[in-house]
């Protein structure tokens, strides 16, 4: 099934985190937004995708909790 998304970049640490937001079909308010978090370590190839299937508001808090799964995936590969 295709369903509509939103990409979104961040960079934290020197590292890119990728955020897909994956939004259900026919859905107005509250929806299950699926988060896919790849993060690209420099000069590596990109870590596995880390997926989060949690209910989220809107688009943008599900895009805050993807940045901050990639923040935390950084910190524990970095240390």
């Amino acid at each position: 099934m295709d369903m509509p998304h939103k990409t979104f970049s961040n960079v934290y640490r020197g590292q890119v985190i990728e955020v897909l937001v994956v939004c259900p079909l026919g859905v107005k308010e509250v929806a299950e937004f699926i988060i896919h978090v790849t993060v690209t370590m420099a000069c590596q190839t990109a870590m596995p995708t880390v997926i989060c299937r949690l209910g989220y508001e809107s688009v943008d808090e599900a895009r805050h909790a993807g940045v901050v799964v990639g923040q935390n995936l950084i910190d524990t590969l970095i240390c």
